[in-house]
C-alpha cells in the first residue's frame, strides 16, 4: 500500500518541477495501514480566497499541504500546470528558483504542516 503525493522541487536549471512519489503504507496497526514517521515543525489550517493568485514564488520551507476542500491550480515555472483538490497531497520544496505561481479556482481549505 501506498500513499500518492505530488513533489514540487527545484531542478538544476532554477526552474520547478512536478514529481509523483509513492509514500509506503506498510506499518500494519488496528485502524488501518501506517507510513513512518514524518517530523513535522507547525501546522496551519488555511482558507483560501475566491480568485486569489499569488504570483512568482518559492515555497518559504519545505511543507506538505493537504487539500480538504476547493481547488487551486499551480504552474510550475518548468512549464508544467497541476490542479489540486480535496484529498490531494503537494509536498513544496522548490526552496529557490524561479518558484512557482498558485492560483484559487475553488475557495476552499487546507493543512499547510511545515516539515522539520
Amino acid at each position: 500500500m501506498a500513499q500518492r503525493i505530488i513533489k514540487l522541487y527545484t531542478g538544476k536549471d532554477q526552474k520547478s518541477y512536478f514529481e509523483e512519489i509513492e509514500i509506503s503504507l506498510d506499518q500494519e496497526q488496528a485502524l488501518g495501514f501506517y507510513s513512518a514517521a514524518f517530523m513535522v515543525n507547525e501546522l496551519f489550517f488555511r482558507e483560501t480566497k475566491r480568485e486569489a493568485v499569488f504570483e512568482w514564488h518559492n515555497a518559504p520551507v519545505m511543507q506538505y499541504i493537504v487539500y480538504l476542500s476547493g481547488s487551486v491550480e499551480i504552474h510550475a515555472s518548468g512549464g508544467e500546470i497541476r490542479r489540486f483538490q480535496a484529498g490531494d497531497i503537494l509536498l513544496a520544496m522548490d526552496l529557490e528558483g524561479q518558484g512557482h505561481i498558485s492560483k484559487v479556482l475553488e475557495p476552499g481549505h487546507s493543512l499547510v504542516i511545515k516539515a522539520k
